[in-house]
């Protein structure tokens, strides 16, 4: 099929005559829930491919788990691991191909699965432009993370790769368009003269109705995620009516956060919040004068967007083990009961893959989502017992503390983090293997950083602080192990068992590496070497349970390759 011309036929359509509010170019229903009982909420679970090619056998049990559990959609973000014929060289060599997703998707429809589809087409373009053949759509030459939004050539790559998505997906009525962390957006000459003309939020939304157009003419409503749009309050409304936002907020639950983030300064705490802000973003406070959860739903609603939550299962300053549970129960039942409470369009359970560690540790989380949703009036934690009584078929109480301490962060062995694991994908996010002496590299950086969360001290604390509680929370898991009645219940407490002896045997090694680094090793290399080995063995063993194998191999290799070769320096110097 001729893609690049479909698209380009489309786009001159739908820019020559512009679709109505709600329905765009045909018959399809936009869901617009507002007033309208029957239709329930969209209950969405995000499948990210970003640096895990799944097996497809594990897809179709995760499929099964997730509609077992209650949710009605699936979030696909494919990047490259399906065969794609607008970019056949971006794409890993072990990807699905379309026949092989379609017989996935056909699967998770029959089991009431609505798909969305996910396609980046401002920022996050890194597996496609990282690819010197695709180079020249790059805002930046040196950066391969987003797209140049006065590029031509950009926006025609976009269109055809949107007409691909359609062909391959199907009618859908939703596409999201991503558009999150685009942090160069609009640096080259000619964005930054459109935006100043224009207003970024403008220039932003032109792009994304542009390279959405085949998608809008086939009935898909358009989405695009929060946060860039949110970096300007006061230009939420050149944002079209017809795209969804998709609001993130990872950090929130359901109680009166302490701070709230605005979106291009930061954190703000309640003596922060001054009536200029509040001007800009008056649900910022609730009635109480606190300071709101959530808050951007609440302004979104009144400004007459329709609103999909997102929460996460798995996100940032993540071990690369388990993801950090007591954060992820607040923040999930809180935004499911945000959503349920507030008649939004839906809540999507976010689940990034650039932290690698398997979705079964996940489990709970997930079945998180309906427990609170479906009992709006219960706090974060009478929802979780809920949700893990089923699960174990036991009260959960002991296994949410031992996996609260089991998800301890330190910076050994944490992804996605540009000067902790050579995983660059705050800038990159390509999976891009770390530069020869990358660990010490790491460790002078700490050592001379202004940063203090990033200093070699704390750093350094955060490791020793750790293993207490690591080591405290396997061996209380190790005793509700006894206690569990379920086969799923003795299988998620498996995997957690094996993430935390993976946890404490990578502190170990931080430590070591410490220790070379200032001159005082205790062990010899040729044991740190072995101990490094084995564990990314063991890792590999692991990952092998749901990735496909060399995927499995190449995410070892970015996690231990510059750890090994650490230890095989032994104690270079280290000024």
């Amino acid at each position: 099929m001729n893609f690049a011309a479909i698209a380009g036929g489309v786009c001159e359509f739908i820019l020559q005559n512009p679709a109505p509010s709600c329905i765009f170019g045909g018959s399809l229903d936009c869901h617009d829930t507002s007033g309208d009982n029957n239709v329930p909420p969209l209950t969405i679970f995000h499948v990210d491919m970003n640096f895990v090619c799944y097996r497809q056998d594990y897809l179709r049990s995760l499929l099964a788990r997730i509609a077992k559990m209650g949710y009605n959609a699936v979030l696909w973000e494919l990047e490259d691991k399906v065969q794609l014929d607008t970019c056949p060289d971006a794409c890993w060599s072990e990807a699905m191909s379309k026949k092989q997703f379609a017989s996935i998707l056909n699967y998770s429809q029959e089991l009431g699965l609505e798909p969305i589809p996910l396609l980046q087409t401002v920022g996050h373009g890194e597996y496609i432009m990282k690819h010197p053949s695709y180079a020249h759509l790059r805002v930046q030459p040196d950066r391969i993370d987003c797209y140049c939004t006065s590029s031509q050539q950009a926006k025609d790559f976009l269109r055809t790769l949107t007409a691909e998505y359609m062909d391959l997906f199907g009618k859908v009525r939703y596409f999201h368009f991503g558009g999150d962390e685009a942090y160069v957006f609009a640096t080259c000459p000619k964005c930054r003269s459109a935006a100043q003309s224009i207003g970024p939020n403008k220039l932003y939304a032109n792009h994304i109705k542009e390279v959405a157009a085949p998608a809008i003419a086939a009935g898909a409503r358009p989405g695009i995620w929060c946060d860039m749009v949110m970096h300007h309050p006061d230009q939420v409304e050149a944002i079209d009516k017809n795209f969804v936002i998709w609001d993130w907020n990872y950090w929130d639950n359901d109680q009166s956060p302490k701070q709230a983030r605005i979106w291009g300064e930061g954190w703000r705490n309640l003596e922060k919040i001054d009536s200029a802000l509040l001007k800009k973003i008056p649900e910022l406070l609730d009635e109480n004068g606190r300071i709101r959860s959530f808050y951007a739903v609440d302004m979104l609603k009144r400004l007459g967007y329709e609103v999909v939550l997102c929460s996460s299962s798995r996100c940032g300053l993540e071990s690369l083990f388990c993801p950090r549970h007591g954060l992820h129960v607040g923040n999930i039942a809180g935004a499911a009961k945000k959503a349920a409470n507030t008649g939004i369009l839906g809540h999507c359970v976010t689940s990034w893959a650039v932290r690698i560690n398997s979705l079964d540790l996940q489990e709970l989380l997930l079945a998180l989502e309906p427990a609170a949703r479906n009992n709006p009036d219960t706090s974060a934690d009478e929802a979780a017992a809920i949700a893990g009584k089923d699960l174990f078929g036991v009260d959960p109480s002991d296994f949410i503390k031992a996996a609260d301490m089991i998800s301890q962060y330190f910076v050994f062995g944490v992804s996605g983090s540009q000067v902790g694991s050579g995983i660059q994908w705050n800038r990159l996010k390509d999976s891009t293997l770390p530069p020869k002496d990358y660990a010490f590299k790491c460790m002078r950086f700490w050592r001379e950083t202004d940063d203090e969360n990033l200093s070699y001290p704390h750093l350094k604390q955060q490791l020793l602080d750790a293993r207490g509680p690591i080591t405290e929370g396997i061996e209380l898991m190790k005793q509700f192990s006894l206690k569990v009645t379920t086969q799923r219940g003795r299988e998620v407490v498996a995997q957690w068992l094996l993430a935390g002896d993976m946890q404490l045997k990578m502190n170990d090694l931080g430590q070591e590496l410490f220790a070379i680094f200032e001159n005082r090793a205790t062990r010899g290399a040729d044991e740190m070497i072995s101990l490094s080995k084995s564990l990314r063995r063991q890792f590999t063993d692991w990952a092998l349970t749901w990735m496909t194998p060399e995927c499995a191999q190449h995410n070892a290799s970015l996690i231990f390759d510059h750890l090994i070769e650490a230890f095989e320096e032994g104690c270079l110097q280290s000024a």
